[in-house]
């Protein structure tokens, strides 16, 4: 088990549930720990339960975040990202080869990777993602654009850590709903508490909140409780008292005191705290997971008033223990209705004390967890493999099963499934490995742009550092030859393989050819040339190639290339399916959204004139590159001057962290606009593959019209055929009464 901190003694919430679960697996075999120190934890304690511990010391600091923010991914996962710490995880799992490796929070992810477990599980004490983004809401507007890029960095972390674990265990089911993308396996594993006997009824109206106060939430709750809620309650019951209990409160929260409000920053109990409270309160109104703090005060017999917020997660509990309320009036006039009736405060403690014993123990809670754990150990490998990620696999033969025939089910699963289709068909060839990830997609269509974000996504996924990224017109032969050997070179995918965009093909071959023994892989693509001379020059090189990986995304390409190239070939969805389900950006403005390309690929019937006269009014996507003076057209041209910088500025990493960020800035931003587009349609009709494929994330209904050499009919039947969101017309008029009919559907529904 992996953690952040040596969790006994118990004196939070995340210790708590890390404790429990230390404790569940302790039951369940030998169980070694590996953890910070931060100074309060008591490893022997641990030790004297049979549990091996080991320990590394925490230093968090300035210094610490910013070396750990460009491998770690996000502000708060810096924090936590320490070479020591991973080497211990690396050492242990090798040497011990386990059944299972947990790993606590989304921030110690990464830790997954370590090679030898035969089930990797990931407990995710809260969504972080969505987490964090909840505190845009309330925050000033500084605060609110940090909390937002914060959000949207750990957003593709928790995506990482999500699609590598075997299990993921979320604690309430909004969490569920919540996180980016969905797991192979997902359980909803509760907080709990362990029941104690009652606390004495208290004499006084005295209320408490507890709270680890430097966490912002608690400290936007303090406030708002302090300000627009305690005011009313003394206007009503003057005689009041409250307590704010919790550690780090900062010179803010601690000016919160006066008027019968007490502020007492660290206590070394906070049972005396309950003892004197008629009432216990979670004021929230940002934050995710389930409190803790309320299961605590409902066992010892003390009536919660929360938030809806602060009883999220907990909602079986209102009636019994909790009361809900979120105007600051109402939440006043509660809190005044309980510490003024002591017997109805008694009353509703108890209930919310045999509620918590009777739905909430520990055992109870986490058993789900632990029955996942147990079936996925049973039906693992006896023997994990070892890694080995410059090996090559056969290649398909005559009449073998593909990865990824018979994709069944819902949308949503559908996704899920495409998902694991890519992490199982590029783990063996990538995972642990370094990449160089080439011809990133500065042009203007959204569907690149989703690809690239998706083929970034597999390899966080799967562990792998991208250490080098460029462009078509910037690419260097130095600066690939000198990475290591062992750095795989990615080509990127989607569009064609072949002849129909001669600049992009030109190149491939260019790099196939400058590194003939060095593993390059490309990426999912469709296959088409028209040009028999093209085929025989690209077969050509592909033969004399010692290690090249073609990739092919649906049945068509892959029979083509089985007998067209002398290389491995492999069949995986296309890499956009990595992004997952999302929402849509806005509510739809239009009925029928109709998406038609206008390029030189449209090789059959065109949808753009069909649909036009239908009164459509088709768009394609596109957008011209913004000008200089526009923030995103400055850094395009900054990165542009960034790869004119002579060799030895370019052998100084500069190049690989500012296109960590550039480059996926500027995809977002892209991919965005595509989502955006798609999503003003209730329906949408197209014939860009992309748009088809973004369309099935964000959920709406489509139809996609196929083109002229059967590339989207052919992916369609490949992995979307059971998709109920998907249809594939070959020609555009049925294309176009298809939408209409969806459109009616929809509207008479």
């Amino acid at each position: 088990m992996v953690t952040k901190f040596t969790p006994f003694p118990a004196d939070g919430g995340g210790k708590l549930r890390s404790l429990a679960v230390l404790r569940r697996l302790a039951s369940m075999g030998p169980t070694t720990l590996c953890c910070f120190a931060d100074g309060t934890g008591d490893a022997d304690a641990l030790r004297a339960e049979g549990i091996t511990v080991h320990e590394v010391p925490w230093t968090p600091g300035p210094l610490t975040v910013a070396k750990g923010i460009l491998p770690a991914g996000s502000l708060s996962a810096a924090r936590f990202h320490d070479a020591r710490l991973a080497a211990v995880v690396r050492e242990q799992v090798a040497r011990q080869r386990p059944d299972l490796l947990q790993v606590e929070y989304s921030q110690l992810a990464p830790h997954l990777r370590a090679e030898g477990a035969r089930v990797r599980a990931l407990d995710c004490h809260n969504a972080e993602a969505a987490l964090v983004a909840s505190y845009a809401a309330s925050a000033p507007p500084l605060r609110k654009v940090a909390a937002l890029v914060e959000a949207r960095l750990l957003e593709r972390v928790e995506r990482a850590g999500l699609l590598a674990a075997d299990l993921v265990s979320v604690v309430s089911a909004k969490d569920a709903e919540r996180l980016p993308v969905q797991p192979r396996r997902l359980v909803t594993a509760l907080n709990g508490w362990e029941p104690r006997p009652l606390l004495e009824p208290a004499s006084d109206p005295v209320a408490v909140f507890v709270g680890v106060l430097g966490w912002q939430p608690n400290a936007d709750a303090a406030q708002w409780l302090a300000q627009q809620v305690w005011p009313h309650v003394r206007a009503s019951l003057p005689q009041a008292r409250a307590s704010l209990v919790g550690r780090n409160p900062s010179p803010a929260t601690l000016a919160l005191a006066g008027d019968g409000l007490t502020v007492t920053g660290t206590v070394p109990d906070v049972q005396p705290y309950l003892q004197q409270a008629r009432v216990a309160l979670a004021p929230l109104r940002a934050g995710g997971g389930t409190r803790l703090k309320i299961l605590e005060a409902l066992a010892a017999g003390r009536p919660v008033v929360a938030t809806s917020v602060g009883a999220d997660g907990l909602e079986d509990l209102v009636g019994s223990g909790v009361v809900v309320a979120d105007d600051p009036r109402e939440f006043a006039a509660r809190v005044v209705e309980l510490l003024d009736d002591p017997a109805r405060a008694q009353d509703l403690g108890r209930a919310g004390a045999a509620a918590v014993a009777d739905r909430y123990s520990w055992d109870r809670v986490l058993t789900p967890w632990a029955d996942a754990v147990q079936e996925l150990v049973a039906r693992a490998d006896p023997e994990p493999p070892r890694a080995s990620p410059a090996r090559t696999l056969p290649r398909p033969r005559p009449g073998q099963a593909l990865a990824g025939d018979g994709v069944a089910g819902s949308a949503s699963t559908v996704i899920t499934d495409l998902q694991q289709s890519t992490l199982a068909a590029f783990r063996p060839l990538l995972e642990g490995r370094d990449v160089a990830l080439l011809d990133f997609p500065n042009h203007s269509n959204c569907g690149d742009s989703a690809i690239w974000r998706g083929e970034v996504a597999v390899a966080e996924a799967l562990g792998c550092r991208v250490v080098y990224r460029c462009e078509t017109g910037t690419y260097r032969r130095e600066d690939i030859a000198r990475l290591p050997e062992s750095t795989a070179v990615l080509l990127h995918g989607g569009g064609n393989f072949g002849d129909l965009w001669p600049h992009f093909h030109a190149f491939r071959e260019r790099v196939i050819a400058d590194f003939p023994d060095r593993r390059i892989i490309q990426m999912p693509q469709s296959i088409h040339f028209q040009d028999p001379a093209a085929l025989r020059r690209t077969q050509q090189l592909i033969a004399a190639h010692r290690d090249f990986v073609l990739v092919v995304r649906d049945h068509q390409s892959h029979a083509l290339a089985r007998t067209s190239f002398d290389c491995q070939v492999l069949l995986a969805p296309d890499m956009a399916f990595m992004l997952g389900a999302r929402p849509r950006t806005h509510a739809a403005t239009q009925p029928i959204l109709a998406l038609a390309r206008t390029d030189h690929e449209t090789l059959g019937e065109a949808l753009d004139p069909v649909a036009r006269a239908e009164g459509l009014n088709p768009v394609d996507w596109g957008r011209p590159r913004p000008p200089a003076h526009h923030p995103e057209g400055f850094l395009i041209r900054l990165d542009l001057g960034l790869d004119r910088l002579p060799p030895p500025l370019r052998t100084l990493g500069l190049l690989e962290r500012r296109q960590g960020w550039i480059y996926e800035w500027q995809a977002e931003k892209q991919l965005q606009r595509g989502l955006e587009h798609l999503s003003r349609g209730e329906v949408v009709v197209t014939d860009r593959l992309h748009a088809h494929l973004l369309a099935e994330l964000l959920g709406i209904p489509h139809v996609a019209m196929d083109s002229g050499y059967g590339k989207i009919r052919s992916y369609h039947e490949t992995w979307l055929a059971d998709s109920p969101l998907a249809h594939v017309e070959t020609t555009a008029k049925g294309a176009v009464e298809k939408a209409r009919q969806l459109s009616e559907e929809l509207v008479a529904r």
